[in-house]
């Protein structure tokens, strides 16, 4: 994996760690749905911190960043909404960004 689709990771994560939604990108202090790059955004999901983190800058690191946490994320998910909107606690959450962060640090 490139420095950058780790960088990516590790800025996304930063995101979920200020606060945490299901069923949308982002969500404001009220809870409405908002842009997770809103400057209202107070929460994000799996996808919507991906977005505010900037994104991936080119196809491969995009490639990357998506294989590194799908697999972080384990077998049985057809996607990053599925995965973030059936769980419970940002704990999970928190926990496929980790290993998709030691997965990238380990293939640097």
């Amino acid at each position: 994996m490139t420095n950058e689709a780790t960088d990516l990771l590790i800025r996304a994560r930063g995101f979920i760690e200020r606060g945490w939604c299901r069923d949308t990108y982002a969500r404001d202090a009220n809870g409405n749905p908002v842009d997770p790059c809103d400057k209202c955004a107070v929460s994000w999901s799996l996808t919507g911190a991906i977005r505010a983190a900037g994104g991936a800058p080119d196809i491969e690191t995009a490639q990357q960043v998506r294989k590194c946490l799908m697999d972080a994320v384990g077998p049985g998910w057809k996607s990053f909404f599925e995965f973030n909107d059936r769980q419970e606690s940002v704990k999970p959450i928190l926990a496929a960004f980790d290993r998709a962060i030691a997965a990238g640090q380990n293939a640097a």
